[in-house]
């Protein structure tokens, strides 16, 4: 069960692109723009493949894919300290999950349940519409925030910042694996 099409693809590259404007906007880019945009063009189709053909459906690896998917550019592609390109990486992919509850609670328990990859092609492009919308309001309102706080925050202030969404991330793991278990 890949759901492997141009549409996903598309709408995954959308969703990627929002992020790494995000993460650009905060982060120290190592390289000038040009190289920067290139590398970070070449990844996301390099990573959307091996994360839908290589690796099994609902394995962990695959559901880690927002990790893998930023996580390494991260590493890689920016220069400021760890604890910051950790914090940033943190907060952006809680508040990517925060915006998929937001959408749980849009969208028709039927929807959620059989999958928005499963709905027809209109069903589709209308919660990929609402979720880009979403997302990328919240990555421009995240992005601000960071912006403007960044140079008075201390290393023991980032720590704590990065530790609270984390935190919660683990929290709404937890609570979605209890879910998984005992659905209703």
């Amino acid at each position: 069960m890949n759901q492997v099409n141009s549409f996903t693809f598309f709408v995954g590259f959308i969703h990627y692109c929002i992020w790494m404007s995000a993460l650009n906007h905060v982060l120290t880019q190592k390289f000038s723009r040009r190289p920067m945009l290139l590398l970070e063009l070449l990844w996301y189709p390099v990573i959307y493949f091996v994360q839908v053909l290589a690796l099994p459906y609902l394995s962990i690896l695959r559901s880690m894919g927002g990790l893998l998917t930023l996580g390494i550019p991260v590493a890689f592609l920016y220069k400021d300290r760890f604890s910051r390109r950790s914090m940033v990486l943190i907060i952006v992919l809680a508040t990517t999950l925060l915006v998929e509850l937001i959408l749980a609670f849009i969208f028709p328990s039927q929807i959620l349940e059989e999958g928005l990859a499963q709905q027809p092609l209109a069903t589709q492009i209308y919660g990929q519409t609402v979720y880009i919308f979403i997302l990328g309001l919240a990555m421009f309102v995240e992005a601000q925030l960071l912006r403007r706080y960044e140079s008075s925050l201390s290393r023991r202030e980032l720590l704590l910042y990065t530790l609270f969404p984390l935190s919660h991330l683990v929290l709404l793991a937890g609570w979605f694996r209890f879910l998984a278990i005992n659905p209703k």
